[in-house]
């Protein structure tokens, strides 16, 4: 008898012990709602002292994009005589800037085969301030050779928060178009300089902004571009090159 009651509340105490333990799994169990329900009632009584400070990190991030700008443009003057220099270069090798943008897997992305025979025409690319409210001007120069459009350039105008503003339209040659240039896997780069206003269509100014964010540093130095190409010419080691040869012929 005193072992089927000893028997009786090991079993009440097993059964008590389950329970417990179902308890604290419970508790413990906590889905992605209510950890998220949990953070935002807790940061509702700090609200203005929150919205305080990101206001704060805000105004911070704001002076800071803008004193990037004052001086990117600063240094870029400071580069304009340099630059022009290298303009003048340039211009006296064929096809240079559609190497550039071929020989760069980031840029080479927005042309479709096509649009390569009007970039074998381009004489120059340049991105300068327009001196207007902190605008950029993006510009390609083209040879009256170009038997595609009658343009001698065109711009896009992007604004200090790297919106693009404007650009122009193209003015195609008679029995020419757009069709000539896209093809069956790829729409030509060009069509963003076919439409309406810029402003008003997204597509075209998603795709000018993607192209932007790889244009800079490129035309910064256009040689950088080439030496990522297949078979490149490593301009910074010429001299080094020439020594080596030197030493060679020393030995020799």
């Amino acid at each position: 008898e005193i072992l089927l009651i000893m028997g009786k509340r090991e079993a009440e105490g097993a059964i008590q012990g389950t329970k417990g333990n179902k308890k604290a799994k419970q508790s413990d169990e906590l889905d992605s709602k209510t950890i998220v329900s949990g953070v935002l009632d807790a940061l509702e009584d700090h609200q203005d002292a929150v919205s305080k400070l990101r206001e704060g990190i805000d105004e911070i991030a704001d002076a800071e994009t803008k004193e990037a700008r004052m001086i990117a443009n600063k240094y870029r003057q400071k580069k304009t005589l340099l630059l022009k220099k290298q303009g003048a270069f340039i211009e006296k090798v064929p096809n240079f800037w559609a190497a550039v943008l071929a020989a760069n897997a980031a840029t080479e992305q927005f042309f479709s085969e096509k649009d390569w025979s009007v970039m074998s025409h381009c004489s120059g690319m340049s991105l300068k301030a327009s001196g207007i409210d902190g605008d950029t001007v993006f510009t390609m120069e083209f040879k009256p050779s170009n038997p595609f459009f009658k343009n001698a350039e065109i711009n896009i105008t992007i604004s200090e928060n790297d919106t693009p503003l404007a650009c122009s339209n193209i003015d195609f040659k008679d029995g020419r178009g757009i069709a000539d240039l896209n093809t069956e896997d790829q729409d030509s780069f060009f069509n963003i300089f076919i439409g309406g206003p810029l402003e008003d269509d997204e597509e075209r100014q998603n795709a000018v902004m993607m192209l932007m964010s790889q244009l800079e540093q490129t035309l910064e130095d256009p040689f950088m571009s080439l030496e990522m190409g297949g078979d490149a010419i490593d301009f910074d080691d010429s001299e080094d090159d020439d020594d080596d040869s030197e030493d060679e012929d020393d030995n020799e």
